[in-house]
Protein backbone atom coordinates (compact mmCIF):
# COMPACT_ATOMS: atom_id res chain seq x y z
CA UNK A 1 0.00 0.00 0.00
CA UNK A 2 1.11 3.30 -0.92
CA UNK A 3 0.62 6.46 0.96
CA UNK A 4 -2.09 8.57 0.32
CA UNK A 5 -4.49 11.70 0.85
CA UNK A 6 -8.06 10.63 2.30
CA UNK A 7 -11.29 12.94 2.78
CA UNK A 8 -11.51 12.13 7.23
CA UNK A 9 -15.26 12.21 8.01
CA UNK A 10 -16.88 10.71 11.09
CA UNK A 11 -20.31 8.50 11.17
CA UNK A 12 -21.62 8.55 14.53
CA UNK A 13 -18.59 9.00 16.93
CA UNK A 14 -16.19 6.83 14.52
CA UNK A 15 -14.03 8.42 12.03
CA UNK A 16 -13.82 7.51 8.47
CA UNK A 17 -11.33 8.00 5.47
CA UNK A 18 -11.59 7.38 1.81
CA UNK A 19 -8.71 7.61 -0.61
CA UNK A 20 -9.48 11.73 -1.98
CA UNK A 21 -9.03 10.60 -5.70
CA UNK A 22 -12.07 9.15 -5.18
CA UNK A 23 -14.14 12.24 -4.04
CA UNK A 24 -16.19 13.84 -6.57
CA UNK A 25 -17.96 16.85 -4.37
CA UNK A 26 -18.56 17.57 -0.79
CA UNK A 27 -21.91 18.65 -0.35
CA UNK A 28 -24.42 19.77 2.53
CA UNK A 29 -27.34 18.41 2.75
CA UNK A 30 -30.52 18.99 0.23
CA UNK A 31 -33.96 17.78 -0.05
CA UNK A 32 -34.17 14.15 -0.14
CA UNK A 33 -36.81 11.94 -2.38
CA UNK A 34 -37.83 8.92 -0.28
CA UNK A 35 -38.56 5.92 -2.91
CA UNK A 36 -40.40 2.77 -2.01
CA UNK A 37 -39.06 -0.59 -1.19
CA UNK A 38 -35.28 0.58 -0.97
CA UNK A 39 -33.38 -1.13 1.91
CA UNK A 40 -33.31 1.13 5.45
CA UNK A 41 -29.51 2.62 4.14
CA UNK A 42 -30.77 3.56 1.32
CA UNK A 43 -32.09 7.43 2.13
CA UNK A 44 -33.59 8.33 -1.47
CA UNK A 45 -32.22 10.04 -3.78
CA UNK A 46 -31.40 14.15 -4.69
CA UNK A 47 -30.69 16.20 -7.18
CA UNK A 48 -27.36 17.46 -7.70
CA UNK A 49 -25.67 19.69 -10.20
CA UNK A 50 -28.43 18.36 -12.74
CA UNK A 51 -27.71 14.56 -11.67
CA UNK A 52 -29.98 12.22 -9.88
CA UNK A 53 -27.91 10.67 -7.80
CA UNK A 54 -28.68 7.83 -4.79
CA UNK A 55 -27.67 8.31 -1.46
CA UNK A 56 -26.38 5.74 0.89
CA UNK A 57 -26.91 6.57 4.42
CA UNK A 58 -23.35 5.21 5.84
CA UNK A 59 -25.18 5.73 9.72
CA UNK A 60 -27.17 2.56 8.90
CA UNK A 61 -24.85 0.77 7.08
CA UNK A 62 -21.83 1.24 8.72
CA UNK A 63 -22.97 1.16 12.58
CA UNK A 64 -26.70 -0.04 12.11
CA UNK A 65 -27.71 3.07 13.58
CA UNK A 66 -31.89 3.90 13.25
CA UNK A 67 -31.29 7.24 14.08
CA UNK A 68 -30.73 9.20 10.96
CA UNK A 69 -31.19 12.72 12.32
CA UNK A 70 -29.86 15.24 10.09
CA UNK A 71 -27.42 18.09 11.97
CA UNK A 72 -25.88 20.92 10.66
CA UNK A 73 -22.57 19.57 9.95
CA UNK A 74 -24.91 16.98 7.88
CA UNK A 75 -22.93 15.85 4.30
CA UNK A 76 -22.68 14.27 0.70
CA UNK A 77 -19.50 12.70 -0.11
CA UNK A 78 -20.15 11.91 -3.61
CA UNK A 79 -18.44 9.21 -5.21
CA UNK A 80 -17.76 7.81 -8.60
CA UNK A 81 -18.52 4.02 -9.34
CA UNK A 82 -18.64 2.74 -13.18
CA UNK A 83 -19.29 6.78 -14.23
CA UNK A 84 -22.39 6.81 -12.03
CA UNK A 85 -22.63 9.00 -9.14
CA UNK A 86 -22.94 8.14 -5.49
CA UNK A 87 -23.87 9.96 -2.51
CA UNK A 88 -22.51 8.63 1.14
CA UNK A 89 -23.98 10.81 3.77
CA UNK A 90 -22.02 11.38 6.96
CA UNK A 91 -22.62 13.00 10.08
CA UNK A 92 -19.62 15.45 8.97
CA UNK A 93 -16.43 15.93 6.45
CA UNK A 94 -13.77 17.50 8.55
CA UNK A 95 -10.72 16.88 7.53
CA UNK A 96 -7.92 16.24 4.81
CA UNK A 97 -4.64 14.27 5.78
CA UNK A 98 -1.72 12.67 4.16
CA UNK A 99 -2.24 8.85 5.28
CA UNK A 100 1.39 7.06 5.48
CA UNK A 101 1.09 3.39 4.41
CA UNK A 102 3.46 2.34 7.42
CA UNK A 103 0.81 3.68 10.12
CA UNK A 104 -2.07 1.62 8.80
CA UNK A 105 -2.73 -1.69 9.93
CA UNK A 106 -4.88 -4.51 9.56
CA UNK A 107 -7.12 -5.20 11.81
CA UNK A 108 -6.79 -8.48 13.27
CA UNK A 109 -10.01 -10.10 12.29
CA UNK A 110 -10.57 -12.70 9.76
CA UNK A 111 -14.33 -11.62 9.08
CA UNK A 112 -15.65 -11.35 5.30
CA UNK A 113 -17.92 -8.89 6.05
CA UNK A 114 -15.23 -5.85 6.45
CA UNK A 115 -13.34 -6.93 3.76
CA UNK A 116 -13.69 -2.83 2.38
CA UNK A 117 -11.77 -2.09 5.59
CA UNK A 118 -8.23 -1.29 4.39
CA UNK A 119 -6.70 -0.62 8.03
CA UNK A 120 -6.93 1.27 10.74
CA UNK A 121 -4.48 4.63 11.49
CA UNK A 122 -4.02 6.62 14.83
CA UNK A 123 -5.50 10.46 14.34
CA UNK A 124 -4.68 11.89 17.86
CA UNK A 125 -6.39 10.08 20.06
CA UNK A 126 -8.83 8.43 18.12
CA UNK A 127 -8.51 5.45 15.77
CA UNK A 128 -9.24 6.21 11.59
CA UNK A 129 -10.61 3.32 10.10
CA UNK A 130 -9.52 3.55 6.35
CA UNK A 131 -11.89 2.51 3.77
CA UNK A 132 -11.76 0.91 0.05
CA UNK A 133 -14.77 2.85 -1.47
CA UNK A 134 -15.00 -0.10 -3.96
CA UNK A 135 -15.21 -2.81 -2.07
CA UNK A 136 -17.44 -0.98 0.57
CA UNK A 137 -20.34 -0.52 -2.54
CA UNK A 138 -19.43 -3.84 -3.85
CA UNK A 139 -21.01 -5.07 -0.36
CA UNK A 140 -23.83 -3.21 -0.38
CA UNK A 141 -26.23 -5.97 -1.73
CA UNK A 142 -27.76 -5.53 -5.30
CA UNK A 143 -26.53 -1.98 -5.80
CA UNK A 144 -26.53 -2.01 -9.40
CA UNK A 145 -30.06 -3.79 -9.50
CA UNK A 146 -30.93 -0.64 -7.16
CA UNK A 147 -29.31 1.90 -9.31
CA UNK A 148 -31.10 0.44 -12.25
CA UNK A 149 -34.34 1.15 -10.73
CA UNK A 150 -33.52 4.63 -9.27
Amino acid sequence: MEDFKAIIFSVGNVKFGIDINRVFSIDRMASVTVLPRLPSYMRGVLELRGEVIPLIDLRQFLLEYDDSEEMNSTRIITVKVDEQPIGLVVDAATDVLNISAHTIQRPNLDYEDISFILGVSKLNEDLLILLDIDKLLENITNLKELLQRI
